[in-house]
């Protein structure tokens, strides 16, 4: 099994914000700079696709995961129907015959979870994924899933992939003790809230942001992100002038801080340049600095 790194490349914005020629030199740089892990879906766009197009003739040396169950071109759900056609959908998008990690991206409430439990077996069973994940899921569905695929004798869930950061730690009541207690793997995603913990909306919101693209496509969506409230960009606020006591940046700080919680793997990075991820990669966060963070 190739080992995961701390930091796994998401895939995002690939086809979208970020064209798939910059996408594959993303790809590039984080794969030549110790990323050993790439996460995608079946509903993000091109991103498949793209990935697959960048792995070829390395495949082997890099962690793929994927996801099924939000809308995709190929259909939404957990049914056992969708999920057989999804996964020889996302394996000819990516160029493969397996798949590392296969998550349920969300929680299907209108398939019984026996139906899903079974279908995601059948994945592993016959050689098309290794692992099984589950995205999103709350911490009563995922003991109700590893419960009922003990009943069921079939393969259960390894790894969860919840939100988490210093501003949404929600995760931290019943999900990331869960899954301690289960020793499953945790991949958390959205480590900087949409970009508030960078420190960019601190004082506004740039007119060269996610924010105000959104805003310009969605007008009427001006409440579009919870997550910039004025609280919350105190909080990017602070977070910009500890990273900056101690030589780092705000986004550097915002995610060692998720990874230094003993239930986190990993950390999902969604960037749109190599510069952005350059200042990701390149320094160590001093414990001052997390210990600074969490007063």
């Amino acid at each position: 099994m190739i080992p995961v790194s701390k930091l796994v490349l998401g895939t995002a914005n690939f086809g979208s914000s970020v064209s798939g020629r910059d996408a594959e030199a993303i790809i590039d740089y984080a794969l030549a700079h110790g990323i050993t892990a790439i996460d995608t879906a079946d509903s993000y766009g091109d991103a498949e696709e793209i990935v697959g197009e960048a792995l070829q003739g390395r495949r082997d040396s890099v962690f793929v995961s994927t996801k099924v169950g939000n809308p995709s071109p190929n259909g939404s759900g957990l049914s056992e129907k969708h999920i057989a056609e999804a996964i020889q959908h996302s394996l000819h998008r990516l160029r493969t015959d397996h798949i590392d990690l296969y998550y349920a991206h969300n929680w299907d409430k209108n398939t019984p979870l026996t139906e899903t439990l079974t279908a995601f077996n059948d994945v592993v069973t016959k050689g098309y994924a290794a692992a099984l994940g589950c995205s999103n899921f709350t911490a009563g569905h995922i003991r109700e899933s590893l419960a009922l695929a003990e009943a069921l004798g079939v393969v259960p869930f390894t790894t969860l992939q919840p939100i988490y950061n210093f501003i949404e730690r929600g995760a931290e009541q019943e999900i990331l003790p869960l899954a301690l207690e289960k020793r499953l793997s945790v991949w958390a995603y959205s480590p900087l809230a949409g970009g508030v913990l960078t420190g960019k909306y601190s004082y506004g919101i740039p007119r060269e942001s996610r924010a105000v693209e959104f805003l310009n496509a969605n007008p009427r969506e001006a409440g579009f992100i919870p997550k910039i409230t004025e609280e919350n960009r105190a909080v990017g606020a602070r977070v910009a002038t500890i990273a900056e006591e101690f030589g780092v940046t705000p986004s550097q700080l915002a995610i060692a801080w998720v990874l230094s919680n003993p239930a986190v793997t990993s950390v999902i990075v969604g960037v749109r340049s190599i510069p952005q991820l350059q200042g990701i990669l390149d320094s160590t966060v001093p414990q001052e600095a997390l210990e600074g963070l969490s007063l």
